[in-house]
């Protein structure tokens, strides 16, 4: 960790985001100076950011790619999704929600959660466990009583 930590010259902003901060910075220009408001409401869209950006098109933090490719309404769309989820995890008290709650701050930070094949199929499989499981241990317990 020090290591790492020694490479970034001592930037914990890039130490914790892996240097993603800079990718962050440049796809943050393209956002705002290129386009109309129009398009930073609907987004760039994933294929338009690679092609026309020619930079700074993937951050790999889920949350502000989502931003950049499926604009306000899209990021709105996703968080309202992803809270009521939360809400959903939070009521139950599984092994589940812990997990969601992770791979929730993962995407945040380190990204590839949502996007990625491999880990979007594992936060599937954590959504769908919110769902299919049939009474949480403290569920089950006020229901003794």
């Amino acid at each position: 960790m020090s290591y790492f930590y020694g490479l970034y010259n001592n930037d914990i902003l890039r130490f914790l985001t892996s240097s993603r901060s800079n990718f962050l910075e440049v796809a943050f220009s393209y956002y705002t100076e290129t386009g109309n408001f129009l398009l930073r409401l609907l987004g760039f869209g994933f294929y338009t950011r690679v092609a026309e950006w020619k930079g700074g098109y993937l951050v790999e933090m889920d949350f502000v790619d989502i931003l950049f490719s499926l604009g306000i309404i899209g990021l709105f769309v996703t968080v309202m999704l992803l809270l009521y989820l939360l809400i959903k995890a939070c009521k139950k008290r599984t092994i589940y929600s812990i997990l969601f709650i992770i791979l929730i701050l993962y995407g945040a930070i380190a990204g590839h959660v949502l996007f990625s094949a491999l880990s979007s199929t594992l936060f599937g499989l954590v959504c769908g466990g919110l769902f299919i499981q049939k009474e949480s241990l403290s569920e089950k317990n006020e229901n003794s009583h």
